[in-house]
């Protein structure tokens, strides 16, 4: 892995499949839709159009710039565990106020190559 500021490069590690939450207004129209909720709807999503088995997966992990209430701050766990994920696999959040998305690739990418993470991932972008 070559690093210079915030730019990084993996070897032989590549985006099998994913999902894109919609970009909408705050309060918008998915304003009554819980970040949980979508969080699961696009985690089973990704899992249905990359045939892999949510048994499979390694390691959740999980967007959110600004939890709105209790519940988000376990959004990632709750993703996982709806979407089939076993309960021993990790999850964690990632939380910028730019940049989440892109935040997400790296740390998924560092766990790859770190043998950390089993080949398969899926993402879920900030809700």
């Amino acid at each position: 892995m070559s690093t210079k500021g915030f730019f990084q490069s993996f070897d032989d590690v590549w985006m099998h499949e994913g999902v894109r939450t919609p970009m909408v207004d705050y309060c918008g129209a998915l304003g009554h839709v819980s970040p949980t909720d979508l969080g699961i709807k696009v985690a089973r999503e990704a899992l249905k159009r990359s045939g892999v088995a949510a048994t499979d997966i390694g390691s959740v992990i999980t967007g959110n710039m600004a939890p709105g209430d209790f519940d988000q701050f376990f959004l990632p766990r709750h993703i996982g565990l709806y979407a089939g994920v076993p309960q021993e696999v990790p999850a964690i959040m990632a939380q910028r106020i730019c940049g989440t998305g892109f935040e997400l690739f790296r740390q998924a990418a560092e766990q790859i190559e770190a043998a950390c993470a089993m080949q398969h991932w899926w993402w879920v972008p900030r809700a």
